[in-house]
């Protein structure tokens, strides 16, 4: 399908996700290897702990279920971290909220 590394969390691979063009639309103009921020709502559907398999590193850990009820881009260009000052992010959050 595509070529990527995971993206790492410390030690820990972060999990993956696919959108379509209809989740997302913005995608469409967007481009590959570049870093984008989306605004996501979600309601958490499921909850367990995975002590019970005996393989796992992270045995001790909680495994938390979502499921999108909607998502927003902030902005439909790439997007620095290091340059985005927290109230231009809170302001933007708050309009993608807003369905702005």
């Amino acid at each position: 399908m595509y070529e990527s590394t995971m993206p790492m969390q410390g030690e820990r691979q972060l999990p993956q996700f696919t959108l379509r063009e209809i989740d997302l639309p913005d995608l469409v103009n967007w481009e590959v290897g570049q870093e984008y921020y989306i605004v996501m709502k979600v309601e958490m559907v499921g909850k367990r702990n995975r002590k019970d398999l005996s393989l796992r590193n992270d045995q001790v850990k909680i495994e938390g279920d979502f499921e999108m009820h909607s998502i927003k881009p902030l902005g439909n260009k790439p997007v620095d971290a290091t340059q985005l000052e927290a109230e231009d992010f809170e302001k933007a959050k708050a309009e993608a909220l807003a369905g702005q």
